[in-house]
């Protein structure tokens, strides 16, 4: 039934339950019927109902037929009856309208008639989510959509509206069920959004890709923060676990790419298993106590960049234990001159004092110059060719924890030793360390630091 009824039910349910009987004239009650749906050439059987309050007294009423809208003109049997038939010429959709007087006051209510011609099967809704479009960030636009249906089934118009598929960013969308609503994009990115709409039958869609490029045309590398360190303690026999939880930003560029993640192990006492190395946010699993360095990488095809987090795995014993002690690796130089020693500690925190370090030579050939004995990095002078063993030690006030490294001196630059170490060749009689040695150096130094906080 057409909707404009409504109001008059209501007030029809009012007169029954209130007004019968009073004095004061109310227009008629007029219900022109159930919508319908015909195919051309029958007509359609009209069934009006009207209800009055017989006032003015001795009044009749009186009743008419009319044609609202519709495509082409219609033939009523008898205009004047609440009862009547309607014949039409074309098919398409009729609003009729029947009208009830009582010489004072008038009563109305519409019906629609759906007239479809023999054979005519309902189609989907014809749907254009419109041109896709490049803007740059932040972008506020309005989409150009466009539906158009058959008009069938019969009971009313198609409903539409927008949903995001796809994109890198979230979007305000304002009135998504309107053709032309307005889209709001503060990230750069490719979005893709699709018009849906029906018929109450039968769906269709289209969709629509918003390219935005950012105010600046110059690609930067991601923004990566891999969290903050973490400790975590690792049952006798067991395995030890740790949550980290990184976050990325990106300018978009280059338009089009997506941005990839991966975790891996920088250095640590032992292998780990990262559960899910290309996601943001995953689980680390240790076996070994000690300390960890792990990094977080993103790469937007171009540019790439990193950070780091570290997780220091302990026993959880309440206990106090000797400070762990790396000496670093064995060293060789060509000539008498100064080498870098590197040293790591680490240490469970107990008994609530401060570390303290102190390289010292155990054995050589000769007499060596220490530039800072107390520091874990720090430089020694050889007068003398020959072996030498340095050893580093390390105290928390109760216990203390050593190492030992081998520095041999007058090596040929194609000799070495057991460690690690080379000669740059120099006459300076270096331990093989140049600019890029000593940028490292200073690295270590700095994860050292953060190591000694985080326990």
């Amino acid at each position: 039934m057409y909707l404009p009824h409504v109001s008059h039910l209501i007030l029809f349910t009012t007169l029954i339950g209130s007004v019968i009987g009073a004095d004061i004239n109310h227009a008629p009650v007029v219900n022109a019927g159930p919508d319908l749906t015909i195919t051309l050439p029958d007509t359609a059987s009209l069934n009006g109902l009207v209800v009055d309050d017989d006032l003015p007294i001795g009044a009749a009423l009186t009743f008419a037929w009319t044609v609202v809208s519709g495509p082409a003109t219609v033939s009523f049997g008898s205009p004047d009856s609440v009862s009547t038939s309607a014949a039409f010429s074309k098919a398409g959709a009729y609003v009729l309208e029947l009208r009830s007087s009582d010489g004072d006051l008038t009563g109305v209510d519409q019906v629609l008639i759906t007239v479809i011609t023999a054979g005519t099967v309902n189609q989907p809704p014809v749907v254009s989510a419109g041109p896709d479009q490049t803007v740059v960030a932040p972008a506020v636009i309005t989409l150009n959509g466009a539906v158009s249906d058959d008009g069938l089934p019969a009971g009313g118009p198609a409903t539409h509206g927008w949903t995001l598929v796809s994109g890198p960013g979230t979007i305000d969308l304002t009135m998504p069920t309107s053709l032309n609503p307005v889209l709001t994009i503060g990230t750069p990115g490719v979005y893709v959004l699709r018009l849906d709409a029906s018929d109450g039958s039968l769906t269709s869609s289209d969709q629509v890709t918003i390219a935005v490029t950012p105010g600046s045309t110059t690609n930067q590398a991601p923004v990566v923060a891999a969290g903050g360190d973490q400790a975590v303690t690792l049952p006798s026999g067991g395995t030890a676990t740790a949550t980290v939880s990184g976050s990325v930003t990106d300018d978009g560029l280059p338009v089009g790419s997506t941005v990839s993640t991966t975790w891996s192990l920088v250095v640590g006492p032992g292998s780990v298993s990262i559960t899910s190395q290309g996601s943001l946010a995953t689980t680390v699993t240790f076996t070994v106590v000690g300390t960890y360095e792990l990094q977080l990488t993103a790469s937007d095809t171009l540019l790439s960049a990193s950070d780091r987090v570290l997780i220091t795995v302990s026993t959880g014993s309440t206990g106090n234990g000797a400070p762990s002690v790396s000496a670093g690796s064995d060293q060789v130089i060509s000539a008498p001159g100064s080498c870098t020693l590197i040293g790591l500690v680490s240490d469970d925190g107990l008994p609530g004092g401060s570390l303290s370090h102190l390289w010292s030579m155990q054995s050589g050939p000769g007499a060596v110059t220490i530039a800072s004995p107390g520091s874990e990095i720090t430089t020694v002078q050889f007068a003398q060719l020959g072996t030498y063993v340095m050893l580093l030690s390390a105290s928390d006030g109760a216990l203390t924890g050593s190492d030992q490294m081998v520095v041999t001196v007058g090596v040929d630059s194609g000799g070495g030793s057991s460690g690690s170490g080379s000669s740059d060749g120099g006459s300076n009689g270096g331990c093989g360390f140049g600019v890029g040695a000593a940028l490292g150096a200073l690295a270590l130094s700095g994860l050292f630091l953060r190591q000694r906080r985080a326990l």
